[in-house]
């Protein structure tokens, strides 16, 4: 749920932002079956409720009387935190709120339990990654990793970049002190410019070569020194991506692997 402090008002000096009286009815539960909260945004007089499975809009100081035929009609009201409204469409952002960034009066965000990428405007949710990438995101973003939400405001495009799914790989023992590793296998997933990390492997390496000798060889070459004692068994090698949403195309205009 949420709750608020006292109210700040700065032309009379009243500072009451370390009260929190719960009998002037200063908090809101939010149903339980929406998940964890995992990020508020204020959205013109009213506020944006992420939670892990569902997306709901909280109305602030009014709330809405039902008629009998299902419609609303807003009204003022002397609570803070309103009736909460949830956005139709089973989606939320799961926990990952470092996918959401806000431009305008669109957000975007992702939903890795369901594979989803989202856009919450004027007009409701809409999911994004139906237009050409369903299968990609249901696939790719399910796994493990941050999902980074940034927005280019000059080229109209929400970028996410995502950590895929890792490839484990075992090493064969090698000196120190080298930047060519022998793996016991090399799987065909494995392509210059993923990240490698293991015992000795310095943060931030990355697989500058692959098949190095030639022939079945199943040697692989990195771009920093191995570390004292040299590299032995398991290791995970993965790659990020960033894709880009064009926002007045409404389509995935670039795919970026780093």
């Amino acid at each position: 749920g949420l709750i608020h402090s006292g109210i700040y008002n700065s032309k009379t000096g009243m500072n009451d932002f370390n009260q929190f009286i719960v009998a002037d009815k200063i908090t809101r539960d939010i149903n339980p079956d929406y998940g964890s909260i995992q990020k508020l945004n204020t959205r013109d007089s009213d506020m944006t409720i992420l939670c892990e499975d569902k997306i709901v809009r909280m109305l602030v100081n009014k709330s809405s009387l039902y008629n009998a035929d299902g419609t609303t009609n807003v009204t003022s009201s002397d609570m803070v935190l309103g009736q909460d409204v949830p956005y139709v469409g089973e989606y939320g952002i799961s926990k990952n709120p470092e996918s959401f960034i806000n431009y305008g009066y669109k957000s975007f965000f992702t939903d890795r339990n369901r594979g989803a990428v989202l856009r919450l405007s004027q007009d409701g949710l809409t999911t994004i990654s139906k237009n050409g990438m369903e299968s990609y995101f249901d696939k790719n973003i399910r796994g493990e990793g941050f999902l980074i939400g940034t927005y280019d405001a000059k080229k109209y495009e929400y970028n996410v970049t995502a950590t895929l799914p890792k490839i484990v790989a075992k090493a064969v023992y090698n000196i120190e002190y080298t930047r060519t590793i022998e793996l016991e296998t090399l799987d065909s997933g494995i392509t210059p410019g993923m990240y490698i990390e293991g015992d000795n492997i310095q943060v931030g390496s990355i697989i500058v070569a692959i098949n190095v000798g030639g022939g079945d060889s199943k040697f692989i070459e990195i771009d920093k020194d191995t570390l004292s004692g040299g590299v032995n068994g398991v290791l995970e090698i993965v790659e990020k991506v960033t894709v880009s949403f064009n926002d007045v195309s409404n389509g995935w205009s670039s795919f970026r692997s780093f």
